[in-house]
């Protein structure tokens, strides 16, 4: 069993529809979390007691925030803003793909998280000092798939 985190890990977004143009996210403020979904429980109650089934699988909400670029020349960037506005390589599918390679791969076949998801919002938050952010909230879509590191 290995830790992971995202300390040098290289984390890189695509249109679905396009997965060739990646663009990768130098400067992630914050975690990530993603999730294999939740069920709901729903309990009937009949003659002979109770019957218990689950529903339809969830996917989560959350933010992240990257580093504010003022040139609008971070590639990331300029696609997440075209992943919220439908443009570009969204136009036809809205679907945002996150590939995240954690720093313990080994060799050439490394652990990998990918994880598709919807912009919901794409803000900017300006300072005086400091680095300025760029805060996205997101939406899960199907559960999240995980490679493991193998090799030397």
């Amino acid at each position: 069993m290995e830790k992971v985190n995202l300390s040098e890990a290289i984390i890189s977004i695509n249109a679905k529809s396009n997965a060739a143009t990646k663009a990768i996210i130098t400067c992630l403020v914050g975690e990530l979390t993603f999730s294999k979904g939740t069920r709901d429980f729903i309990t009937t109650e009949c003659h002979s007691g109770e019957s218990t089934s689950t529903g339809i699988l969830k996917y989560p909400e959350g933010t992240f925030e990257i580093i504010y670029d003022s040139a609008d020349a971070y590639e990331a960037q300029v696609m997440l803003e075209e992943a919220l506005l439908q443009t570009g390589d969204f136009a036809s599918d809205n679907t945002l793909e996150m590939n995240i390679e954690f720093n313990n791969s080994k060799g050439t076949s490394g652990a990998m998280m990918d994880v598709e998801m919807l912009i919901g919002s794409f803000d900017v938050t300006l300072t005086a000092n400091g680095d300025s952010k760029v805060s996205c909230t997101y939406k899960q879509l199907s559960p999240f798939t995980s490679t493991a590191a193998t090799g030397p």
